[in-house]
């Protein structure tokens, strides 16, 4: 549920944080110490306040006697970029596994967006747990609530509820939708948050014991039946244009889908790009159909974007205008300096095609699982 409008993330200059080591611990979240650290995609701290730990919130002037404050490791040191208020001490357990999970989504999304998502560094985010009111969240300007930390979730509920309402706060989106809710970007940082922890878990980027609330399995299944879907249905047939632009909830999913097999066929800086290329309407209002747009905008003028493909099988791939040479590379390579190492494979380097418009295009690639294919934009003559 969401309040008041996202201002959508700034774009700075492009700039990848570099993830830190897999290096494993033993688990500590809800230990009955003050103070704890969470060896995540960026080191983090996490501290029960003590004294001055009394606030009220800004929305229902709820009074929260106890804290859980979350500093992580940037160039600056150890800037706090989440307060967790807690209606009391005995809820501190609860408190740092919600401050330690919201630390990694923040490192994720570090690590992926850098200093391209404004956002992520404007504001300290307070938390706001209460003991009473309808199980939920909600999110107003640079404050989460989580209603009834009593109620009973499920892991990967308390995982969604928090990558919901911190999807609200971080991620592009638009408003106006009838169904699940009026905002599309709480439903997108599930499907988000969720496949980035899957893939980092996965890849021995986030040590599974570091992470609270879910596992492994959990995960796997929550994206086989809310990520995957989606994706695939973009790489069967493209993106669909006048389902994005309805305001109901097939047009919310192709929204998610849209983001989603941006995410992972251009990489996750391509959701920050796409938006300086993004379409207005004299009211200042975005539909869900402008980041399509915004999109091809963005590909229509990059002088060099990957797309990262699966193997053995037939997908659609959105290919701007221009001549473009491309190379290929066996594997998921989303990182520069893995693509640099990398050698293309001779039977297809260099290759040039010429797109009098940008398509949506069917490719097939096989030998190989994955693949990356690199596309550099030749000058105009």
């Amino acid at each position: 549920m969401r309040i008041s409008p996202v201002i959508v993330c700034l774009l700075a200059l492009f700039a990848h944080s570099a993830q830190s080591d897999f290096i494993p611990r033993p688990v500590r979240f809800g230990a009955t110490t003050d103070s704890e650290e969470v060896f995540g995609p960026s080191r983090a701290r996490l501290t029960m306040i003590g004294e001055g730990a009394t606030a009220k919130d800004p929305k229902d002037n709820g009074l929260f006697r106890a804290a859980c404050k979350v500093e992580i490791s940037d160039k600056e040191g150890y800037p706090t970029r989440f307060i967790v208020h807690l209606p009391e001490r005995g809820f501190a357990p609860m408190g740092k596994k919600a401050g330690r999970f919201l630390s990694i989504l923040w490192g994720m999304a570090n690590r992926r967006f850098g200093r391209e998502c404004a956002r992520l560094r404007e504001s300290s985010i307070d938390v706001w747990m209460t003991a009473s009111g309808e199980a939920g969240g909600e999110q107003v300007n640079t404050n989460l609530y989580i209603y009834n930390v009593n109620s009973d979730r499920s892991g990967i509920e308390w995982a969604r509820e928090l990558a919901h309402e911190y999807g609200h706060y971080l991620l592009p989106g638009t408003s106006g939708y009838t169904s699940p809710e009026n905002w599309s970007n709480g439903l997108l940082g599930e499907r988000l948050f969720l496949s980035w922890l899957l893939d980092d878990v996965n890849s021995s980027r986030i040590d599974p014991d570091e992470v609270p609330f879910v596992k492994q399995a959990d995960l796997a299944d929550y994206c086989a039946k809310q990520v995957e879907p989606l994706i695939d249905q973009v790489r069967n047939s493209g993106a669909d244009r006048s389902i994005l632009q309805r305001m109901d909830k097939l047009g919310m999913n192709a929204l998610s889908g849209l983001f989603l097999y941006a995410d992972t066929t251009y990489g996750s800086g391509s959701l920050m790009r796409m938006l300086e290329f993004l379409p207005r309407e004299r009211s200042g209002k975005i539909r869900g159909v402008d980041f399509l747009d915004g999109l091809i905008g963005w590909l229509n003028q990059a002088t060099e974007f990957f797309v990262v493909a699966p193997g053995n099988r037939p997908v659609k791939v959105l290919i701007p205008s221009g001549t473009l040479s491309n190379y290929f590379f066996a594997g998921r390579l989303y990182d520069p300096t893995e693509r640099k190492k990398a050698t293309a494979k001779a039977f297809c380097i260099g290759r040039k095609q010429t797109n009098e418009h940008p398509a949506w295009q069917q490719i097939t690639l096989v030998n190989n699982p994955w693949w990356t294919i690199v596309f550099t934009r030749e000058p105009h003559p």
